[in-house]
């Protein structure tokens, strides 16, 4: 994690407790150039989906 990351508290944040600490257990494609990623807290184990948007897939 960046140096800014951690002063400015970036980053995806568990739901349960808070924690920043994750790892991904898989990645996969979506329509209209989503990436739905399931995660997994490294403190508490509670798995949670986040959805990205690709750069340039966005229309509008």
């Amino acid at each position: 994690m960046s140096k800014d990351a951690k002063e400015y508290k970036w980053g995806i944040v568990c739901r349960r407790c808070g924690c920043r600490h994750h790892r991904t257990l898989y990645t996969r494609p979506r329509a209209g150039g989503k990436i739905a990623r399931r995660r997994i807290c490294r403190e508490c184990g509670h798995e949670f989906t986040t959805y990205e948007v690709l750069p340039g897939s966005v229309k509008g």
